[in-house]
């Protein structure tokens, strides 16, 4: 048997850690999902009323996150030193 060389462990501990990361955080989402969606058997739909006011309000507000998000992202990757050409 060949010893394992020095940085080998420190490899294996890291994809471990993302392993471990990545499990927890996906046993977080389907934890969120199971309870909206017994949360939402217990909302009666039919009574429900709709304004379209508000659905275009909420559509306008997830689109300026979202650029909001890419302004973000772009001033934190100049921020590391990459410089990426924007879109226009």
């Amino acid at each position: 048997m060949t010893p394992s060389a020095p940085g080998q462990a420190g490899s294996v501990r890291r994809l471990l850690q993302r392993v471990a990361a990545t499990a927890v955080v996906l046993g977080l989402l389907v934890w969120v999902l199971r309870k909206a969606w017994l949360e939402a058997r217990t909302i009666d739909w039919a009574s429900m009323q709709v304004r379209p006011g508000l659905i275009a309000i909420s559509v306008l507000l997830m689109v300026a996150a979202l650029f909001w998000q890419g302004v973000l992202w772009v001033l934190m990757m100049r921020g590391l030193g990459y410089r990426l050409p924007m879109i226009a």
